[in-house]
């Protein structure tokens, strides 16, 4: 019985540090200096451009999952991939709403979250790594539309599908993308209101 009782008392003191270790991570994470409008820019630079990656040799693709790796302080070859995505995680909830291109002129997406000129200017590769590799939360109302980016690309694949001819290719893109919100829990303005 006392062995038992040792036991328990040895599986409770660990499993509370593990759990304390988590908390001192998870606190971690959020230790990154303020954004900056120069960092911002320098995003949405890069998913405008769509530029290939300084360090492909690190696991980037593209210029853009670099800015937000440097946007969120995660340092590839020091950070696992799940302290990174943690850390971006972090990073995009608070800053989202921040995260706008304002120097797009000719597009309906401007002034609001960069996620929504990406689908503009067919970047869709940029929204599939947010929503696949980080499943970052996309459930929150774009200050610039009072919209979320679901609605926003359901109300851009209503009006692609309402110019004749269809461009059949942006409106499947558009299908696929909407598909993929949902299925990682995206919502509708109206549906966060209730």
């Amino acid at each position: 019985m006392k062995k038992l009782i040792s036991t328990c008392i040895l599986l409770l003191k660990l499993s509370n540090t593990y759990a304390q270790e988590a908390v001192v991570i998870k606190k971690g994470v959020c230790d990154c200096p303020q954004l900056t409008e120069l960092d911002i820019s320098n995003l949405c630079f890069n998913v405008e451009n769509m530029y290939e990656a300084d360090e492909p040799e690190k696991g980037f693709t593209f210029a853009f999952e670099e800015s937000l790796w440097r946007m969120s302080c995660a340092v590839p070859g020091v950070d696992t991939k799940q302290e990174a995505t943690l850390k971006i995680e972090c990073m995009w909830n608070k800053y989202r709403k921040s995260i706008r291109s304002y120097v797009h002129p000719t597009s309906i997406a401007v002034d609001k979250n960069l996620t929504k000129l990406s689908l503009d200017i067919n970047n869709t590769a940029f929204i599939y790594m947010l929503v696949r590799k980080y499943n970052l939360d996309m459930n929150f109302l774009d200050p610039g539309d009072n919209k979320t980016f679901l609605d926003f690309v359901a109300e851009r694949d209503e009006y692609i599908r309402s110019i004749k001819p269809v461009d059949a290719t942006k409106a499947d893109e558009y299908q696929k993308i909407y598909q993929l919100l949902k299925a990682h829990g995206a919502k509708h303005c109206w549906e966060l209101t209730q």
